[in-house]
Formats: C-alpha cells, sequence, structure tokens
C-alpha cells in the first residue's frame, strides 16, 4: 500500500513538472509568434514606405539621396554606438531605369534592412517616414504603431531621444502607440488606456 502511494505521489509530482514544462513551452511559443508577427507587419510597413520612398527618389536629386542616407546613418549611431551599422542607397540601371535598393551594411557585411534584426529594420523605418513625410511635403504628422517594439529595450532611451530632436528639428509631431514605458521620458503627452471591459477602455493622461 505504501509503495502504491508513494509510486501515485511520484506520478502525480512528474505530472505536474510535465504540465508546467507545456505550460512554459506554451508561453514560449506564443511569445515567438507574436515576435514574428510584428517583425512581419514591420517589414510591411517597410515595403510599403521603401515603395513610396522609391516613387520619390526616382524624382528627387543626388543631394536628396545623400542627404537621406546622411539622416539615416546618423539615426542608426545614435541609436546603436555600440555597433558599426551603416545605411546606403544603392543605384542600380535595369533596362535603362534606374533602381535603387535600400541595405544596410555591419561591418563591412551587407544586406537587406532586416538582415540585421528588428531594431536597425525599426531605426529606418521611423526615418524613412520622416524623411518621406517633409521631401513629400504631407502634413507633417506621423503615427508608429508599434513600430518600435522590435528595438531592445537597451536603445530604447538613445531612440526616445532622437524621437524628440526629429520632432524639434524638422516640426513634425508623432503619435507613438507603444507598450515600452520608457518612451515616455521624452514625451510632451502621455496617456494610457485602461481596459474595463470588451468594450470599454479608460484614458488617462498622465
Amino acid at each position: 500500500m505504501y509503495d502504491i502511494e508513494q509510486t501515485l505521489k511520484s506520478l502525480s509530482d512528474k505530472r505536474a513538472v510535465l504540465n508546467h514544462e507545456k505550460e512554459t513551452t506554451e508561453n514560449l511559443i506564443k511569445t515567438m509568434e507574436q515576435r514574428r508577427n510584428s517583425l512581419i507587419q514591420e517589414n510591411e510597413r517597410l515595403t510599403l514606405a521603401s515603395k513610396a520612398l522609391q516613387k520619390l527618389i526616382n524624382e528627387t536629386s543626388i543631394e536628396n539621396l545623400k542627404r537621406i542616407e546622411d539622416i539615416c546613418n546618423l539615426a542608426l549611431s545614435t541609436v546603436f554606438s555600440d555597433q558599426n551599422i551603416h545605411f546606403k542607397i544603392d543605384t542600380k540601371v535595369k533596362r535603362n531605369t534606374p533602381v535603387y535598393e535600400l541595405k544596410l551594411m555591419q561591418d563591412g557585411v551587407e544586406g537587406s534592412l532586416n538582415s540585421f534584426g528588428g531594431g536597425p529594420l525599426s531605426v529606418c523605418s521611423v526615418i524613412l517616414k520622416v524623411m518621406l513625410n517633409i521631401m513629400a511635403k504631407k502634413y507633417p504628422f506621423i503615427c508608429l504603431d508599434e513600430t518600435l517594439s522590435g528595438l531592445s529595450v537597451n536603445y530604447i532611451p538613445a531612440m526616445s531621444r532622437l524621437l524628440r530632436d526629429i520632432c524639434r528639428e524638422f516640426d513634425v509631431t508623432v503619435l507613438m502607440v507603444t507598450h515600452q514605458e520608457m518612451f515616455r521620458e521624452n514625451c510632451d503627452n502621455v496617456f494610457e488606456i485602461h481596459k474595463i471591459s470588451e468594450e470599454l477602455s479608460h484614458i488617462e493622461k498622465i
């Protein structure tokens, strides 16, 4: 009888451990899927911005191309001061038509904008949106809906300051929707949204 009770207890303990491991694994998978979906969405947003910028580039001058490169590189060096990442616009001619490719380089290795993780991709996406608005002379208002979710926590303070400086330098307004509270340090106005029910939310100014 004693052996049976010990065996049952042992099996119960093992089942509890397995259930815990299963829950941990499921949570990890869920987090990875959310991260993957976030990167996919950011890549789609960047693709749209790149296409719009591509059209603008076809109508702009070499000086403006250099300006775009310089501003993107300034942003990358400001945020990723511990990394050697550079932005470049490659110009090629295909079928007598100029084609422009947006690329990143790190320590001599060249790749697409998403070759070096979500952080540099997110930063370039924001800067390209700003430049697109300025050069196209659109309304000076930019909405970032979790656009910087791929940015590591270590780089948020620098990016937050950069966004503040961009707003002042180019006279644009940025509306940021984010779960990353560290961004609030350089915001002029901060609002928190608290979910009350499936239909209702409470907005509070901080």
